[in-house]
């Protein structure tokens, strides 16, 4: 990820320090697009982005964990998170049946 684009999203996380939670962002252009309540969620979208075909392979977003603090880790990015959203879909899909 770009560390200019870093900067952006660290930046404007610091304006949701009373909220937990995880953020998607587009690591291109430094834009919150959407938070979520849970992880779960967050990857739920993910994944319905990408079969929808909104997504590509190597899509440019992140997915970051906001704590109460304002501390924020990346989670994963790009490739990563599309393989992270679509194991958590297939665990889903399993433990369903």
């Amino acid at each position: 990820m770009n560390l200019l684009v870093w900067r952006r999203m660290t930046r404007w996380t610091g304006y949701t320090t009373r909220m937990s939670g995880y953020q998607l962002w587009d690591t291109l252009r430094g834009d919150l697009l959407d938070d979520f309540g849970t992880e779960s969620d967050a990857l739920e979208c993910v994944q319905g982005l990408f079969e929808a075909r909104e997504l590509d392979e190597d899509p440019n977003i992140a997915l970051v964990s906001v704590e109460d603090s304002g501390d924020t880790a990346t989670i994963a990015d790009g490739q990563a998170l599309v393989r992270l959203a679509r194991a958590r879909s297939e665990n889903a899909g399993r433990a369903e049946t």
